[in-house]
């Protein structure tokens, strides 16, 4: 994995900040007339949104930013279109207002930005790599310090995947440069507390939700009976929680008469579908729906399922996300080993 030198990339983004001002010159290939947006990811934390009409296919947007940050520059009402770092210095910007299925959607062409070359040059490995996630996740473990590294985070979806054991020393190593990001001021930083507020040894935050019969129920009522509580998030449309929950089943079965007891929390929102699930799971202990996970996933900082909790009878979360074999090796360091 490549490393690159701090020194250069703060050099060329400081240079940028000679120039005045930044103005966008753009080409839209496929349409003539319609709105552009620009969207400009301030390091300052705040958002500046922008937007003009096309003439003729052509548009521009002039300005001035604080530092090369990132920008969307989008056509119409897509959410998404070029995505680059924005500097000021005059930039040539060419792209088409649909998206196709390729590396680059839009057709996105850029020139006149020395930090965007240098940010294209930075993740163009990952870019190509057949496991991208993990390819970017070693390129900002390694550099973490790179000004580009938080936004790496946010835009390839990273934050959504790493754990926090994996995060935070990540965003402890950054430096002020990055640290000096829309990225890691608004998403980042949020992020972690909400992760820290959920870490083992954190008292778990209490959850209520009614069951299929319309009864609201917690899980400290059943800690009232049991040693330990695994709070289960999963849903019926979730293939890999489908796939888990025979793990859990078994987990269930094997410890249940030792103290182990689960509470299925579903992100469902098709009442029927839910229970079908549990039904053909098999899944014989306490179930109730958060619609969606509004609730759970803000409360327990999740970003995807399936996930758990594992509580212990004061209410502290001992393990987070345990799964397949790891469930089992914990609850037998906690409760000795199963029932044969």
């Amino acid at each position: 994995m490549k490393k690159i030198t701090l020194f250069f990339v703060v050099a060329l983004i400081s240079g940028a900040l000679f120039a005045e001002n930044f103005k966008i010159k753009g080409t839209v290939t496929d349409l003539q007339t319609g709105t552009v947006r620009l969207k400009i990811l301030q390091n300052d934390g705040t958002l500046k949104l922008d937007s003009t009409l096309l003439n003729k296919g052509k548009f521009e947007f002039s300005g001035k930013v604080e530092g090369a940050c990132p920008a969307i520059v989008s056509v119409q009402q897509n959410p998404t279109g070029a995505v680059f770092y924005l500097e000021n210095s005059t930039i040539e910007l060419s792209m088409k207002s649909v998206a196709e299925k390729s590396a680059n959607p839009y057709s996105v062409k850029i020139t006149g930005s020395k930090s965007n070359d240098a940010y294209v040059k930075f993740t163009a490995d990952c870019d190509t790599a057949k496991k991208k996630l993990e390819c970017y996740y070693e390129l900002v473990k390694e550099n973490p310090t790179s000004i580009y590294a938080p936004f790496i985070i946010v835009q390839y979806r990273l934050i959504n995947a790493m754990k926090y054991e994996q995060l935070k020393p990540v965003m402890d190593a950054m430096g002020n440069e990055a640290k000096n990001t829309y990225a890691y001021k608004v998403d980042l930083e949020g992020k972690l507390k909400d992760m820290e507020r959920v870490i083992v040894g954190k008292k778990a935050p209490a959850l209520e939700f009614p069951d299929s019969n319309g009864n609201k129920q917690n899980f400290t009522q059943l800690l009232e009976k049991n040693n330990y509580v695994l709070i289960d998030f999963w849903a019926s449309w979730c293939g890999p929680c489908r796939k888990e929950n025979p793990n859990v089943v078994a987990a269930y079965k094997a410890y249940h008469d030792k103290g182990f007891d689960v509470f299925g929390v579903s992100f469902d929102k098709d009442k029927a579908r839910w229970l079908k699930a549990v039904n053909d799971d098999k899944l014989e202990w306490t179930q109730v729906m958060d619609l969606n996970g509004m609730i759970s996933s803000r409360l327990y900082a999740i970003s995807g399922i399936p996930s758990n909790a594992l509580i212990d009878k004061n209410g502290i979360i001992v393990a987070r996300d345990i799964k397949g074999e790891d469930l089992h090796t914990k609850l037998k360091e906690l409760l000795g080993e199963p029932k044969e």
